[in-house]
C-alpha cells in the first residue's frame, strides 16, 4: 500500500483486482477439490461476506493511517488487535484470563497512547488519532470473526475465505465503478500479484498452524509484521518515528507475546 502511494497509483482499482483475484483463486480451489462452494453452513457464508466488507473498510482506514502516521504505526495498531479475541472469549465464552493475559490487556491502552500521531498541530493530530482508533476497532472485529470461525467451523475455512475475498472484490469493484475510476494495466498486474500474496499468506498461515502450535504462530507472525513493516518503511521511504512511538511499538510486541506466553509456561 505504501508503494502504491509512493508511485501515485490509484489504490482502489488495484484493491478491487486484488480481492477479486484472491476470491477466484479460493473458489477455484474448492472446484478443483470437487467441493460445493455453498456446502458450508449459511452462517459461515454470511460471516465471510461481512468480513469481506470489513476488509474493504479496513483498507480505506489503513490508507488514511499510512498517509498520516506511516507504515510502522499503522501496522502496529492493526497487529495488536490480536488481543481482542482473548477479551471477546472472556466476555462471551467465559474463558478464564490468566495473569499474563490480564497484564497484556492492561498495557494495550497505554501502548496505543504511545503510538499516537506525532504532529504538533492539534488540528492535524486529532484526525490522525481518530483514524488509528478506527484501525484498531475494525482490525479487532476482523480478528474476532476469524477466531469464531476457527472455533466453530475449522473444516469450513476455505469456504469462509472464498466468501470473504469474493465479497471484498464485489464491494471494491462496485466502489470503483461508482466513482468512475479506470482499470489500467498496472491495476491488473499489481492487483493479481497482491491477490496471490493474500492467498499464499493465508495458506502458509494454515500450514503453519497444522505443524506448529498456534501460540507460536500468532505472536511470531504479528511481531514480525510490526518489526518488518517498521524497518522496511524506514529503509525504503525513510519514515521516521519518534522515541515515544518506538517505545509504543516495542510495547505492542510485548503485549502480543504476553497474551500467548502462558502456553509455554504451562
Amino acid at each position: 500500500m505504501r508503494y502504491v502511494q509512493a508511485r501515485s497509483f490509484n489504490l482502489w482499482p488495484l484493491a478491487a483486482i486484488n480481492y477479486a483475484f484472491a476470491g477466484l483463486l479460493a473458489l477455484a480451489y474448492l472446484l478443483i477439490k470437487n467441493i460445493n462452494p455453498f456446502s458450508c453452513e449459511p452462517s459461515i457464508g454470511v460471516m465471510g461476506s461481512c468480513v469481506g466488507i470489513m476488509y474493504f473498510v479496513h483498507l480505506m482506514i489503513m490508507f488514511q493511517c499510512i498517509k498520516r502516521v506511516g507504515v510502522g504505526i499503522a501496522a502496529t495498531v492493526a497487529s495488536v488487535s490480536a488481543v481482542s479475541p482473548v477479551l471477546f472469549s472472556w466476555i462471551v465464552w467465559q474463558e478464564a484470563l490468566n495473569t499474563w493475559q490480564i497484564a497484556a490487556l492492561m498495557l494495550v491502552p497505554f501502548m496505543m497512547y504511545l503510538c499516537r500521531a506525532q504532529e504538533d498541530d492539534e488540528v492535524q493530530r486529532q484526525p490522525a488519532n481518530a483514524w488509528l482508533a478506527f484501525n484498531f476497532i475494525i482490525a479487532s472485529a476482523i480478528s474476532i470473526c476469524h477466531d469464531i470461525v476457527d472455533r466453530i467451523a475449522v473444516d469450513q475455512q476455505i469456504h469462509y475465505l472464498s466468501f470473504l475475498f469474493i465479497s471484498a472484490g464485489i464491494v471494491s469493484v462496485a466502489f470503483v465503478c461508482a466513482r468512475r475510476m479506470h482499470f489500467v494495466r498496472a491495476s491488473f498486474s499489481f492487483g493479481s500479484i497482491l491477490g496471490l500474496v493474500n492467498i499464499a499468506a493465508t495458506l502458509f498461515g494454515l500450514l503453519a498452524l497444522l505443524h506448529l502450535q498456534s501460540v507460536l504462530v500468532f505472536p511470531v507472525a504479528s511481531s514480525a509484521i510490526i518489526i518488518g513493516s517498521t524497518l522496511l518503511a524506514y529503509v525504503l521511504w525513510r519514515e521516521k518515528i519518534i522515541q515515544r512511538q518506538a517505545y509504543g511499538i516495542a510495547g505492542c510486541v510485548l503485549v502480543i507475546v504476553l497474551i500467548n506466553i502462558h502456553s509455554f509456561i504451562d
